[in-house]
Order: C-alpha cells, then structure tokens, then sequence
C-alpha cells in the first residue's frame, strides 16, 4: 500500500523513491494502519514536492532518532491544515 501511495501521489517522481521518503510513508502506513485515508494522504502527496521529506527530516536533526524525523514530515503532510483529520503523534 505504501509504494502504490508514493507512486500515486508524486506520479513515479525519482525523488519519491529516495530511502527517507520511502521508510517515512512505509512507517506511517504502518502506524496508522486502518486510522488514515490512503485518499487523503494520496491528495496531500500532491501537494508537496518529495524532497521536502528528505530536507525537513534532515534539518530537524537530533530531535528525532533515525527514521522518524522522515516519519514526522508524512504525518505533517498527511495533517496538513486540518484539525478535523488530524492524527495523533504516536511515536
């Protein structure tokens, strides 16, 4: 499910596919299993360029061990704006 959002959401975009944004979205997509609409998160996907994942989760350094700074970006991206589909911080 996690690769057939990155590739409906950035349309096959080489930087989609870079390590941090895949281990983020595979992580997210196992976290909130059954909590998140693959709709959603494909629509939010639009709207950000791939490379931010891998630029925002290296600029927060130390605040996050390892994968979860890349994590942390999709859950902000999944969120958005939105109070109402907003998910939790579960990590």
């Amino acid at each position: 499910m996690a690769m057939k959002m990155i590739l409906d959401g950035w349309d096959g975009d080489p930087d989609s596919l870079r390590a941090e944004t895949v281990t983020g979205v595979c992580r997210f997509v196992d976290l909130y299993s059954g909590e998140f609409d693959p709709k959603r998160a494909v629509k939010r996907f639009r709207t950000v360029d791939p490379l931010k994942i891998y630029r925002d989760g290296r600029a927060m350094g130390d605040n996050f061990p390892g994968y979860k700074k890349y994590l942390y970006q999709v859950v902000l991206i999944y969120n958005g704006a939105s109070k109402k589909a907003a998910l939790p911080i579960k990590f």
